[in-house]
């Protein structure tokens, strides 16, 4: 068991893994830039990878359990968080201020052509549900 960070992981040399796996991770990691740099070291850390996570258009916000949460506008958003209990814990904010802060941490979920962009050198297989793309996997064998 090792504790770190995906976002960086310079003590480990290239190739360091056989296979990497991340369930629902990447869109955990932050805005853009930390999404690219988790990417990227997964890639250059293992050999084989398989790494999934939720389709931004599928309709059901997967983390909070409610259809369409992710496509509204912030304040919409954090109206509802102080409204309705949402999540797999069923809570709701207790005051604007964690509202807003709620929001501000929500995961960053991605398309296709983003999930793409972050894994060049994989293949993008689509998990779907009732037709719709509910998340994607990249997939690298190894070399």
């Amino acid at each position: 068991h090792i504790a770190g960070n995906a976002c960086d992981m310079k003590e480990f040399a290239d190739t360091t893994f056989d296979l990497v796996h991340s369930n629902s991770v990447v869109e955990h990691v932050g805005g853009w830039n930390r999404a690219k740099q988790f990417a990227s070291e997964v890639r250059r850390v293992a050999d084989a990878l398989f790494i999934q996570t939720p389709n931004f258009w599928f309709p059901i916000e997967p983390h909070y359990v409610m259809p369409f949460l992710h496509w509204l506008p912030r304040t919409t958003r954090e109206t509802l968080m102080l409204r309705i209990p949402m999540g797999h814990k069923g809570r709701r904010a207790v005051s604007l201020d964690a509202a807003i802060a709620e929001v501000d941490d929500m995961p960053r979920l991605l398309d296709y052509r983003a999930y793409k962009l972050l894994f060049p050198d994989c293949q993008i297989v689509r998990e779907r549900f009732c037709l719709l793309t509910k998340s994607f996997i990249a997939i690298r064998k190894p070399r």
